[in-house]
């Protein structure tokens, strides 16, 4: 037996905040147990205790199954960031280097894991980032007040070489060292601390010792309490390959790139070892010390007391209102006693308050739900059959399940009043109670439902577990619904948390980690994941894609096999990172809360700053919470929205609150369910995002069956997710049913069922059509006292075990089902036909029907919105969602009050675009109409885009615009908008007047067509219309004129010898002059060229033009010069000056008449117009708005031409189209890369994400999201620029990411996404090409390659 102990050990937690672990905690267990033969480790995750349960029951499992031994043990700890606060802060401030030094922390005992709760929770509170990387750090100051004040239930060592003490030692700085360790002693007691060494296996020479000797030796020195570690990060000194390869594979993560963290000497360590291998590395220290060092650590091990983290679940109990309030009738109470419901009776009188109150929230429900007198003895028979469930749970579980009830009917009222969103009809089981409708929990009533509605199926005393009810709220209501659930809680001393959850390694992903991490091509990893089944969206592991899975069914996929072979170490590293934790995230709806949640699970953070839970669900409860799920749906938001715009536009009239609006309007209870024109619009494809069956599933679903009734839609709901695995399939079955009964009839007679048998199945499956879709259907063909006589619990266990899919527990319930079926007197052929046929068809996956009907009434709702009032009121409520315009509803906060959500172009464009596909009508946004967000037109039937989706206007000057309505044309708009000023106050505090509307405010609005509806002609006249007020023109010409007219040719050949003494006079007098010593108004200027028969030239023109001019007069011949002057100035008739006048006279004459005037400022109008003018309408309106109000700009282009694809169109893997071949330089050895086929789309650019590489384009056929390599990302992104003589930086080219650039993207389509790339060689020399024109005719002109500079 090996004595050694290993405390600081890491798990796969560790790789919460960055890529750090590969070990796993069963593999862990059995290998240190079995393998080395120890009897501890200690798990010290980096800042988490998120694996701690798991943990131990991992272990418990283990020593069940007889794997390890009973006593081997594991402790828990956590690795912390220690720092001081004010030096952080400090340095924070100063921007100086900050360490956040490593720190070892273990429980002893109960109440050592509850100090490390509190610690890392309070950790986690003060997460920030910092250069990158998230901080979670824990003050001394937190350490000390909450270790030192209750000392010796947790040990702390001083950690490696991240610790301060190995830092100290490193700088030689022993004080501080000698400092750290006196107050570690202080706060921790001495028996309860430790300095900490590791192995290494590296030493320089003797006198350079590496790092880790020198703190070694250092420590050993010191005569303190020393314990070994080795820090493990991996299991065994083998995985160090794939360790190292999970490390590396991180291609956006600085931390890991070259010259980032370190993953070579650092881990060359860090896995488990024996004691022998820890004394060879440490030889050096002496043989005594090492052993002592290993007794300490068997120390700790005594000393830890075990821990008992898991505890009965139990329901938070909220105070109750005064017993004065409670609702009571003494008529239902009369009728109870009548009908002897003793169950009721025992709520009412118990001495439970809560039982109690429960019973009065059932009573006023049968009120508020309006149930008539004649249905009260039916309603009150189902209510006493459930509260006898819910009693039996009770005393089952010790608890009082009724406090459930109350707080989730607590929470449904905050919802409603406070957070004031919609709370979904149902969903899952809870439909199944009366009580959780007269609750108002649940709006659908089980007695009324046109299918049997089992309230077993939700709770039963036969399997006692806790009930566990989801909610729908309005998907914008999110934030706001959780702050004021939080408030609650928060008003009554508890807390609440969302439930943490971690992202894993999948296999397709595991198998690119891999590849990247080994430095094996992406392609290989592309083609080899792709290879990888994906069955119903469940995705093969990698180990049944290799070997195959005799238990499931499954074979090897032999050409992933072979491919994988040809790569070595890639099977074994893809295996240890498949499954691998390697991020956080929040649950998408779950919650829990407690008045001391500390007491069961420490909180962190997720990355965007969601307080989280750190155990997962399963953990939590566990733990002893409950978990409450608050789930944000779209559909419930659009509902909502729908109806706060028909209240708004005055179809429906405010009840005073939402609840009230929504229960006189849109409560099922109000809903004329057989309404014929549902079904129609639904039938015909008319209602935009319909619930459930927007998908092409759905969209197939309802042209198959052609539902007619809410049963039909609810069963069309679970019959598209349904699939056999050969032959007819449950949907085609079913309307092939439908649309012949008899066929039914016919199958069951040939299959070989008797009268008996088949009068059995049509009295469970006539209502339909002979098709067993849902779970209770068959439930309760297997309780049937015909069939096999099931228990609740039997019953149960079938569902589970033909929702999981599974050989062997399939074939233990058909063995079930056949045992008890055949004891019961029933044929084979019976029984054959129930399973194989009926039963059959759901495995693998089914619904509850009493899911699939309250979400059918969801879809109920939705087409009443569309039949009973305008479409045009819900196709805006989709677009509002859809496009992310509607900001998430929370109360303001200091940080919060003022600031502007940033308007999400991509979101908007790809909303847009999907409602124009369905002929959807997206009016601009017309300057006297238009909202601040989308806005529905009635009249024109069309969704009006927002002012504030307009580039560059924000809330403020759209509720500007809005308020100064209406405007009569657009010079009013400009008189009154754009010349008035406002004060506003700049960046830098100062006080400055602008418009109202800015310039490029201005031009933005006109190029989204906003003045059209105002003006009436086209958008190009509408501008140029608007230049004119904003050009001011010139009001006279002069001479200096003459030059830019001849540029714009507006001069005639008319005046051609006009030009000639003009052009002569100005050449004449840029050149040499002097001045006139006698006469100071003359100036005399040389004739002169570039060059002697230039001048020559120059001088014969002279005299060809002005043969009146005397010599000495008007001009000279200077003999030292060699050349002829010229004076100049004066106006006298036969001068130089008075020559060139008369000659120009008529173009001078032309220049001051209002037609040359009028025609030179249009030209110049036409300049500004080229400067701000988009080639078209379509490119001004995605430049201004996102998108296209008509047409896309590429609808003309041949795309049989330029071989553009339509995304959608390309197969989801990419196509291999051949092979080529690398030959590694040293061995030779030749290995077939596969080569995919490359496709090319085409689309304007939404937006670019520059962490992520990815660029978003509108494509005819939709929004395509497109990946880029980070360094192919950089190029096209990079603006280009040149620094000209002056030093100025002069930009020469934008980004060719640019929103509203049109692109040429090739590359591959990989499941939803396209990759950009190409092939040396290949058809297409760059993964990019800039389109720049588009032409009516269908061609295009595009660039291949970026401006090129020095």
């Amino acid at each position: 037996m090996d004595m050694y102990c290993n405390h600081p050990t890491h798990t796969e937690m560790s790789n919460l905040r960055l890529k750090d672990c590969t070990n796993k905690i069963a593999p862990m267990i059995e290998y240190v147990a079995n393998v080395l033969g120890q009897k501890h480790f200690t798990i010290t995750d980096h800042e988490s205790l998120s694996i701690h349960l798991k943990a131990l029951n991992t272990l418990k499992d283990l020593q069940k199954d007889g794997k390890v031994a009973q006593d081997f043990t594991v402790g828990l700890g956590n690795e912390i960031y220690l720092v001081a606060q004010e030096e952080l802060e400090s340095k924070l401030e100063a921007k100086e280097r900050v360490e956040f030094y490593h720190f070892i922390l273990i429980a002893l005992d109960n109440e050592g894991h509850r100090q490390l709760r509190e610690l890392s929770t309070r950790a986690w509170a003060k997460m920030f980032n910092h250069k990158g990387i998230e901080r979670v750090p824990t003050y001394m100051s937190d350490l000390k007040e909450v270790i030192g004040s209750n000392k010796g239930h947790v040990v702390g060592s001083t950690a490696c070489l991240g610790g301060q003490l190995s830092k100290a030692i490193l700088k030689e700085d022993y004080e501080l060292a000698n400092e750290f360790i006196g107050w570690c002693q202080d706060v921790f007691g001495e028996d309860y601390f430790y300095l900490e060494i590791q192995p290494h296996k590296k030493r320089n020479s003797e006198e350079e010792l590496v790092e880790q000797e020198i703190v070694n030796t250092w420590i050993k020195e010191q005569g303190l309490p020393t314990i070994i570690t080795t820090d493990a990060h991996y299991l065994k000194e083998t995985d160090r390959r794939v360790h190292e390869a999970f490390l590396k594979s991180d291609e956006d993560d600085d931390m890991y790139a070259s010259g980032g963290r370190e993953v070579g000497d650092f881990y060359e360590t860090t896995y488990f070892m024996s004691t022998d291998e820890i004394k060879h590395w440490l030889s050096y220290l002496g043989e005594d010390f090492v052993d002592e060092c290993i007794a300490n650590t068997v120390k700790i091990k005594d000393s830890i007391k075990g821990y008992t983290l898991t505890k009965p679940q139990a329901v938070m109990e909220i105070p109750l209102p005064n017993k004065k309030e409670w609702y009571w009738n003494d008529e239902l109470v009369a009728m109870m006693e009548d009908l002897e419901l003793n169950n009721l009776l025992f709520l009412l009188d118990d001495t439970n308050s809560y039982n109690n109150y429960l019973a009065s929230l059932c009573m006023r429900g049968f009120e508020l739900r309006n149930i008539p007198r004649e249905e009260w003895e039916e309603t009150l028979v189902r209510l006493d059959e459930e509260v006898l469930n819910l009693l039996g749970i009770s005393k089952a579980k010790d608890t009082t399940m009724s406090a459930y009830f109350v707080l989730m009917h607590k929470f449904i009222d905050i919802i409603w009043e406070q957070a004031n969103s919609i709370v979904g009809v149902s969903r899952g089981s809870a439909a199944g109670w009366v009580l959780n409708y007269l609750l108002g929990i649940v709006q659908i009533n089980p007695l009324k439902q046109p299918s049997e509605m089992p309230l077993w199926r939700f709770l039963s005393s036969e399997r006692p577990d806790f009930a566990d009810i989801d909610i729908d709220v309005s998907s914008y209501k999110r934030d706001i619904v959780f702050q004021k659930v939080s408030e609650y809680v928060d008003s009554i001393g508890g807390t609440i948390a969302r439930v943490g959850t971690f992202k894993t390694e999948g296999a397709k992903s595991s198998i690119q980690t891999a590849c990247r991490g080994l430095g094996i091509p992406s392609d290989i990893g592309l083609f080899l994941s792709s290879m990888i089944p994906v069955v119903r969206g469940a995705t093969r592991s990698i180990s049944n894609t290799y070997y195959g899975n005799a238990d499931d069914g499954l074979e090897p996929i032999t050409e992933f096999v072979n491919q994988v072979n040809k790569y070595e170490g890639l099977l074994e590293t893809a295996l240890g990172i498949e499954g691998l934790v390697s991020g956080r995230s929040s649950h998408a709806c779950g919650v829990v809360q407690s008045l001391d949640i500390l007491s069961s699970t420490s909180l962190m953070k997720t990355p965007n700053g969601e307080t989280i839970t750190q155990y997962d669900l399963g953990d939590c409860e566990q733990s002893g919470l409950i978990k409450f799920d608050f789930l944000c749906t779209k559909t419930e938001g659009m509902i909502q929205l729908g109806l706060e715009l028909l209240v708004e536009h005055g179809h429906m009239e405010w009840q005073g609150t939402l609840r009230k609006t929504y229960d006189k309007y849109l409560h099922p209870d109000v809903l004329n369910v057989d309404d014929t024109e549902y079904y129609k619009v639904l039938n015909d494809g008319e209602l935009l995002s319909a619930f459930q069956f927007d998908s092409m599933a759905g969209v197939k679903a309802l042209k198959t069956i052609q539902p007619h009734s809410l049963l039909e839609v609810a069963n069309a709901n679970s019959l598209m997710r349904l699939m056999a695995d050969d032959g007819e399939q449950p949907m085609e079955m079913y309307a092939r049913y439908k649309a012949n009964p008899n066929a039914w009839e016919q199958d069951m007679i040939d299959y070989g069922l008797n009268d008996k048998e088949r009068a059995i199945m049509h009295k469970h499956l006539d209502k339909d059509f002979g098709v067993c879709s849902s779970q209770e259907g068959m439930m309760l063909m297997t309780m049937d006292e015909e069939i096999a006589r099931f228990n609740v619990k039997e019953s149960n266990t079938i569902r589970k075990g033909v929702a999981k899919k599974k050989p062997k527990i399939l074939q233990q319930c058909k063995e079930l089902l056949y045992e008890k079926g055949l004891a019961n007197g029933c044929r084979q052929v019976f029984l054959d036909y129930v399973w194989d046929v009926q039963i059959a068809m759901q495995r693998g996956y089914s619904f509850s029907i009493l899911h699939t009907t309250g979400y059918s009434w969801i879809l109920i709702q939705q087409l009443h919105l569309v039949t009973h009032y305008p479409p045009i009121y819900w196709n805006t409520a989709v677009l509002q969602l859809e496009s992310g315009a509607i900001e998430q509803d929370k109360e303001d906060t200091d940080e919060t009050e003022g600031r502007e959500k940033t308007t999400n172009y991509e979101a908007i464009g790809g909303a847009i675009a999907m409602l124009q596909k369905e002929g959807i009508k997206i009016a601009t946004p017309n300057i006297n109409i238009a909202d601040t967000g989308f806005s529905p037109n009635e009249e024109m039937n069309s969704i009006v885009y927002g002012l504030k989706s307009v580039a560059t206007i924000n809330n403020t000057t759209a509720e500007t615009i809005i308020a100064n309505r209406p405007y009569t044309s657009l010079k009013d708009f400009y008189e009154r908008m754009c010349l008035a000023k406002q004060e506003v106050t700049t960046k830098d505090n100062k006080k400055q007047m602008k418009s109202l509307i800015t310039n490029s405010q201005m031009m933005n609005l006109l190029q989204s067509g906003a003045f059209d509806g105002l003006e009436n002609k086209p958008r190009e006249e509408i501008i140029m219309d608007y230049l004119r007020l904003t050009t001011k023109p010139l009001a006279k010409l002069t001479k200096t004129h003459i030059d830019d007219l001849v540029e714009r040719n507006l001069i005639g050949e008319e005046y051609e010898e006009c030009l000639k003494y003009h052009n002569f006079r100005e050449y004449l007098k840029g050149g040499v002059k002097q001045q006139d010593k006698v006469q100071k108004s003359r100036v005399w200027f040389l004739l002169d060229g570039e060059d002697e028969e230039d001048t020559d030239y120059v001088v014969n023109v002279f005299f060809d033009m002005f043969p009146e001019l005397q010599e000495d007069v008007h001009w000279y011949y200077d003999s030292k010069t060699s050349g002829i002057w010229v004076a100049t100035g004066g106006s006298a008739r036969n001068s130089f000056e008075g020559i060139c006048n008369a000659r120009i006279a008529p173009l001078t004459r032309f220049m001051n008449s209002s037609e040359c005037l009028l025609a030179y400022n249009e030209s110049r109008l036409q300049d500004v117009k080229r400067e701000v003018l988009c080639d078209s309408n379509a490119q001004g309106e995605m430049a201004s708005c996102c998108c296209y109000f008509d047409e896309h700009e590429l609808a003309l282009i041949d795309h049989s031409l330029y071989n553009i694809r339509n995304f959608s169109e390309l197969e989801t893997e990419p196509t291999v189209e051949d092979y080529w071949v690398r030959k590694d330089k040293e061995t030779g050895e030749e290995t077939r890369i596969p080569k995919f086929r490359i496709d090319r789309i085409c689309g304007t650019v939404l937006g670019r994400n520059k962490t992520r590489h990815i660029v978003t384009l509108l494509t005819e056929d939709g929004v395509v999201n497109v990946k880029f390599h980070a360094g192919a990302f950089s190029f096209y992104d990079r603006q280009l620029s040149v620094v000209d003589e002056n030093g100025k930086k002069r930009k020469v080219e934008s980004s060719w990411f640019t929103r509203g650039n049109i692109l040429m993207i090739h590359g591959i389509r990989r499941e939803d996404m396209f990759r950009a790339k190409t092939y040396k060689n290949g058809l297409y020399t760059h993964s990019v090409y800039k389109v720049t024109k588009v032409y009516n005719d269908g061609y295009l002109t595009y660039e291949e390659e970026r401006t090129q500079i020095d």
